[in-house]
């Protein structure tokens, strides 16, 4: 296990594999979280999770499978840069260097593993947390 909490929860993500949109309650169970809130119940593709020690977080579905899970650690605005540093060393040296991409107000590390994409960036919006983003690539387009 990872010693920062949303590494540890990427790891559980990716052991756990997604699964299709109906079977999400299963995938929650596993990987430590609960679903708050969601899209419409008639075909779902997008919900808000309460994640076991980091959240909030969110899911996102592709053509019926969950695609995409985002988990947040609350940072102090202050902090975040240097929190955000951290989590990519960490990650940089288990599967080496990222690919940045670099927006308009901050940067975006990136990591290709096997079957996942593993993101590291800052909340865009409230500017106040830490997000690990874990994609299954084979779901998303190209």
């Amino acid at each position: 296990m990872f010693d920062h909490p949303l590494l540890a929860f990427g790891e559980r993500c990716a052991r756990a594999g997604f699964v299709p949109i109906d079977q999400r309650l299963e995938l929650w169970e596993t990987i430590g979280a609960e679903e708050r809130a969601c899209a419409p119940e008639q075909e779902p593709t997008e919900g808000v999770l309460s994640v076991d020690g980091v959240g909030p977080g969110r899911w996102d579905g592709w053509h019926g499978r969950i695609a995409t899970v985002t988990a947040s650690l609350p940072v102090a605005p202050e902090r975040l840069e240097d929190e955000q540093q951290e989590l990519v060393r960490e990650m940089s040296t288990i599967f080496g260097d990222p690919h940045v991409v670099i927006g308009q107000r901050d940067r975006v590390y990136r990591w290709p593993l096997e079957h996942w994409t593993v993101e590291v960036s800052v909340d865009g919006v409230e500017r106040n947390r830490l997000e690990l983003t874990l994609t299954d690539m084979e779901l998303l387009p190209r």
